[in-house]
């Protein structure tokens, strides 16, 4: 059916979870294991929380990965939403956009809930490089740079 987290205990069995900008996370315990889709909706409802009271494995044993997900450089939202997520998590999670909307991390969002929840710094795996977004622009605004410089050169 539809959801945004699958929980197992049924031994074999893998669980997956398919995001575009959304926080995607794995979680392992004890003879367990849980997929779970974190977008802003989704850890202002409580779905990583009520992932975890599913589960029977203590927090501070469970092993958590955060997938690849947009990143503050890129996630533009508005007061109201920025409000819901920093209240569900952490002030950190917002900071003000080059415009007049904020920018969001879900990561740190998401961290900062498993963090609460008591799931162990040490026990949290997820991209610990440069977004793939903000390298895409980068490379995106560079070619466009390169394709004006030679445009004029020849011109």
């Amino acid at each position: 059916g539809e959801g945004d987290a699958l929980t197992s205990r049924e031994t074999g069995l893998a669980l997956s979870v398919v995001t575009a900008d959304c926080v995607p996370i794995l979680l392992a315990g004890d003879g367990e294991i849980a997929a779970v889709h974190a977008g802003w909706r989704g850890i202002t409802a409580g779905v990583v929380r009520a992932t975890l009271d599913r589960l029977a494995t203590p927090a501070d044993r469970l092993t958590a990965w955060l997938g690849p997900a947009i990143g503050q450089c890129c996630y533009e939202v508005g007061d109201e939403v920025a409000a819901r997520v920093v209240a569900a998590s952490d002030q950190g999670v917002a900071r003000p956009g080059t415009g007049s909307r904020p920018h969001l991390d879900l990561h740190a969002a998401v961290s900062s809930q498993l963090r609460r929840a008591g799931v162990d710094e040490d026990g949290m795996f997820g991209p610990e490089f440069e977004n793939l977004f903000q390298q895409v622009s980068t490379l995106l605004l560079a070619a466009s740079a390169n394709s004006r410089n030679a445009r004029d050169a020849d011109g």
